[in-house]
């Protein structure tokens, strides 16, 4: 399992993390615009397209 932080800092702001199994992806929240989103998964190697799951923790702007 590999586990990356697409956050952009530190920060609170803009919660996003991919959590890859062998051929599975999951997105854990997904608070970043989707340009901003999909810039940050190509910078590590991913596509949005592959994407088989999305969690949502809980309702929060940077979250959803």
């Amino acid at each position: 399992m590999n586990v990356t932080n697409l956050n952009p800092d530190k920060d609170i702001g803009a919660s996003a993390w991919m959590i890859a199994m062998e051929d599975h992806r999951i997105l854990l929240d997904a608070g970043l615009s989707m340009r901003e989103l999909g810039k940050r998964l190509a910078a590590i190697g991913e596509d949005l397209a592959r994407v088989d799951a999305i969690l949502v923790t809980h309702e929060h702007s940077d979250h959803v």
